[in-house]
């Protein structure tokens, strides 16, 4: 993504009204609250960017920023704008074995540049392990190595030795916190702005895995891209997640991956097949239940089946509240273990 003079003298104009929410399809309309941002790398940093000149800017009453600004401002690791880079597992974070499974230690940061930022990275990483999507939490041999084998398509599953994987189950790991960090920001009243530039969309609903190359472009493994699991989690629990994450792209705001403009018709007919098979997964699961919920999630699979109509078939399945499916570490509902599909 590259940030363009067409962006900047969009930016430019709503610094000069003075008012963040000047234009409230905007990005910087978030800044009249606490967000965090997910995205892509480079997209990530641009938001997080703009984001820290924007603000800059209304504190020194400037009326614009300058293009060749942002290459300063990207540094994720300093930025007071959050984003998923503040996880930070792959630094500080080791798996070792235990009694039933594995569980990830971060080590402390014994000189950080922001000791009150360190502290609170360490108790996300106690409140991310101790909660259902923490690694110690799936003592289930076949769910993690589904999880390693998401970060290496190429391996197969039945030659998986998970003791000799704790790397891949790092990313896991961090592919799971990701997701955590979503329901944990919210508790606190914090948004979710989610950049999809750059970004794939016809692969994140096929579940494409993307090809890493080394310096030489030999491909060295096939992975799925976190930002596909997060989307399709996103997805899943659309019904309560609707009113906590925006999506932009080009800094502005856009419906969901899911509906059209954002995805392609083809896209959303891949996504009412994926709702028509989430609603019938959970239908078969709860299939004992004699409650509503069950009830009706298993109107959307019938009604799927009769009318055929995308757009319909994920509205329907929205519309059945699957996320009173989850557990309490997301939503203020009771029910099963978190699935990590």
């Amino acid at each position: 993504m590259k940030v363009t003079s067409t962006h900047i003298s969009a930016i430019n104009a709503i610094l000069k009204s003075g008012k963040r929410d000047f234009d409230s399809d905007h990005f910087l309309a978030m800044l009249t609250g606490q967000f965090i941002i997910y995205g892509m790398d480079e997209p990530q940093r641009n938001y997080l960017a703009i984001a820290l000149l924007a603000e800059e800017a209304f504190k020194a009453k400037q009326v614009e920023i300058k293009e060749d600004s942002i290459k300063t401002a990207t540094d994720k690791s300093v930025t007071k704008h959050v984003s998923n880079y503040f996880i930070d597992f792959n630094k500080q974070g080791n798996v070792v074995g235990q009694i039933g499974g594995f569980t990830l230690n971060r080590t402390a940061d014994l000189a950080p540049k922001d000791p009150v930022r360190e502290a609170d990275r360490a108790a996300f990483g106690t409140r991310f392990e101790t909660s259902v999507l923490g690694l110690k939490a799936s003592p289930d041999d076949a769910h993690l190595k589904w999880g390693v084998r998401k970060d290496n398509m190429g391996i197969k599953e039945s030659s998986i030795d998970l003791k000799k994987m704790t790397g891949s189950l790092r990313n896991f790991a961090v592919r799971r916190a990701c997701k955590f960090l979503i329901y944990d920001s919210i508790k606190d009243g914090i948004k979710i702005a989610y950049s999809l530039d750059d970004m794939n969309l016809s692969a994140v609903v096929r579940r494409d895995a993307l090809s890493l190359r080394d310096e030489d472009g030999k491909s060295v493994k096939q992975k799925v891209p976190v930002c596909t699991s997060e989307i399709r989690e996103i997805f899943r629990n659309w019904d309560y997640l609707e009113k906590h994450v925006v999506f932009f792209k080009d800094f502005k705001r856009v419906p969901p991956p899911w509906c059209i403009p954002t995805g392609t018709a083809a896209d959303v007919k891949l996504w009412a097949n994926y709702a028509a098979a989430r609603a019938k997964k959970l239908q078969v699961k709860y299939g004992k239940a004699n409650n509503k919920l069950y009830e009706s999630v298993k109107n959307t699979v019938s009604e799927a089946a009769k009318n055929q109509i995308p757009p319909h078939t994920v509205r329907d399945f929205h519309l059945s509240k699957p996320s009173a499916f989850n557990p309490k570490y997301a939503l203020p509902v009771d029910h099963e273990k978190h699935e990590d599909t």
